[in-house]
């Protein structure tokens, strides 16, 4: 007959156990974290969690746990290693699965509002706006190229450089850029950094009301920012007795997404 001490004996075991599955699931969520950033996030703690149910429901025996958690293990790390590193390939791919009919186009501007609303218009609205934003993130990358030259040689920087570094300092609203500073150039490599496109689309998206607000059609603004200069935009019909910002226009669509980013 088996005495309580054998019985809590295993019921701490069976404990340690759980605690050793969780622990692991939580390890892979980690890596895959570490390995895919925000992107992808989403997606792994989806199939983590989906994982832990299983191994709750339909894995009873702790021997049987141990084996598929190792396995999960193994499996998530070789899928972690083998995924593209292109956050903005992944992105279009699974705008693409998301609205079939997505076809990217730059030129000529569509006019949504006449485009059926749902699949049909989302299609349209991300296939005209998804290269724009990969093209704004590229000239981002570029720039962010040349900063780091610049601070690998920031202690021998001639005056012509010198004066490139403060624009680009001033054009992301840093006014006291000390060349000098390792803070300045993490601040300056924090802000010269790319957005995610599915971020930015989601964005324009619900600030444009998929390009039809009278905002986009007649300021080119997609993404809601405003001005504070009387005549700078066009005055919001409902704003308040007490306002007066204005929504920004801009000469095109691409320069809102710019300055956006």
């Amino acid at each position: 007959m088996k005495s309580d001490r054998f019985r809590d004996g295993v019921r701490r075991a069976r404990n340690l156990v759980n605690f050793g599955c969780q622990q692991g699931l939580r390890g892979i969520k980690r890596v895959a974290h570490w390995y895919h950033g925000i992107t992808t996030s989403e997606i792994v703690e989806t199939g983590v969690a989906t994982s832990s149910d299983l191994l709750d429901l339909y894995l009873a025996k702790s021997s049987l746990r141990i084996t598929v958690l190792v396995a999960i293990f193994f499996v998530s790390s070789i899928l972690i290693l083998s995924w593209p590193q292109s956050e903005q390939t992944d992105t279009a791919s699974m705008l693409e699965k998301t609205a079939p009919g997505i076809k990217r186009s730059v030129p000529g501007m569509p006019d949504f509002s006449i485009t059926p609303a749902g699949q049909e218009r989302k299609a349209a609205f991300f296939g005209y706006f998804l290269p724009i934003i990969e093209n704004e993130n590229r000239s981002i990358l570029a720039t962010r190229k040349i900063i780091k030259i610049w601070h690998q040689k920031h202690s021998k920087i001639n005056r012509n450089d010198a004066t490139q570094i403060v624009d680009v300092a001033t054009r992301y609203r840093i006014d006291d850029f000390d060349i000098k500073s390792e803070k300045s150039w993490n601040q300056l490599f924090n802000r010269v950094d790319v957005v995610p496109p599915s971020l930015a689309l989601a964005q324009s998206a619900n600030e444009s009301a998929w390009g039809t607000s009278r905002f986009a059609r007649e300021g080119l603004n997609f993404f809601g920012q405003w001005c504070y200069s009387k005549g700078c935009g066009l005055v919001p019909k409902k704003r308040d007795a007490n306002k007066t910002h204005e929504v920004a226009v801009f000469k095109s669509p691409q320069e809102s997404v710019r300055r956006y980013i």
